[in-house]
């Protein structure tokens, strides 16, 4: 069986735009990498993230769900309440696998914040 993580990361030079990838290393050390590897004027953080199985899959099933929020044909960037993406993780529950700290979406610190960010810029438009 193949397992992996899907996540969402953000950061504040782009708000209310995040990215849904995969990896099967640490989500933690990917956001590092995208962090030091991109041009962006401030480093990515972890929105929430979660373990399954067939990541791939479920990345390409989330990117064709939300295909109507997506930047760009060629990145993996959507422009979209955190809130619906989250409600996207938890869809696909029969993939989630078990963790010590049992089954489900594995949300940072910072959703929160993020959230009220959200419902502040939309109260600005």
């Amino acid at each position: 069986m193949n397992y992996g993580f899907i996540y969402c990361i953000g950061n504040e030079y782009m708000p209310g735009i995040y990215k849904i990838g995969m990896t099967e290393r640490s989500p933690m050390q990917r956001c590092c990498e995208l962090s030091s590897s991109t041009s962006a004027p401030y480093p990515f953080d972890i929105l929430f993230y979660v373990e399954v199985e067939n990541p791939r899959q479920v990345e390409r099933e989330l990117h064709e769900a939300y295909y109507p929020a997506r930047v760009s044909e060629n990145r993996e960037f959507f422009k979209m309440d955190p809130r619906l993406i989250l409600n996207g993780f938890e869809q696909y529950a029969e993939y989630i696998t078990m963790t010590n700290h049992g089954r489900g979406v594995l949300a940072c610190l910072d959703f929160d914040d993020e959230i009220a960010k959200c419902d502040d810029l939309k109260e600005a438009l």
